[in-house]
């Protein structure tokens, strides 16, 4: 799955039919200008935090 995001626009995404080759490791690339750093450091890892806290159940929903 390809996901295209340029500055505030997502674009639909697009399902590719087979890997492209032998590297099959998932991948996030960046492409800034004017952004610190730390800044893109930042929202990934709330992402990714985001993303694993929605993943897992939450224990206090359960009786």
């Amino acid at each position: 799955l390809v996901l295209h995001g340029v500055q505030h626009v997502l674009y639909p995404e697009v399902r590719l039919d087979a890997w492209p080759d032998a590297d099959r490791r998932s991948r996030f690339v960046f492409i800034v200008r004017d952004l610190e750093p730390g800044f893109v450091e930042k929202l990934l890892a709330d992402f990714t935090g985001a993303a694993r806290s929605q993943a897992e159940p939450d224990a206090q929903a359960i009786p």
